[in-house]
């Protein structure tokens, strides 16, 4: 996915192969800290959604727990802001910005195309308009 992600941003970007390769190279640092802060958080928000706690205090620490994890991709995204902005420029840098939450975005809804209901057929029309009688 981090793959697909960094193609996506240097097309969307218009980037030249020295600059995609610079690009690379800061990406490809900051992305497996990402993706594992992401799953990290995933984790979290279904934990707080599908427990029940028995007191408040499990509550707040999990909850605490999140906020912790939500703080420092916060955190990093500024941080790869910066290094984005003083390895290129910070229009750049916020450029780059839009162009992952675009990925993300498209990603997003190409898996709930594929997933969406409309797109599944009821039982007994699969295949009706093909069959030969």
């Amino acid at each position: 996915m981090q793959s697909m992600a960094l193609v996506f941003i240097t097309e969307e970007l218009n980037m030249d192969e020295k600059e995609a390769e610079r690009f690379r190279i800061t990406f490809n640092e900051i992305a497996p800290m990402e993706v594992e802060r992401e799953m990290k958080q995933r984790r979290l928000r279904m934990e707080l959604k599908d427990a029940s706690f028995e007191t408040r205090a499990e509550f707040n620490v999990a909850l605490e727990a999140l906020l912790a994890v939500e703080l420092e991709q916060t955190s990093q995204r500024a941080t790869l802001l910066r290094v984005l902005a003083d390895e290129f420029d910070p229009d750049f840098a916020m450029r780059c910005l839009e162009a992952r939450m675009k990925f993300k975005r498209v990603m997003r809804e190409r898996i709930e195309a594929r997933t969406s209901k409309k797109r599944r057929y009821p039982i007994g029309e699969i295949g009706e308009g093909s069959r030969s009688n």
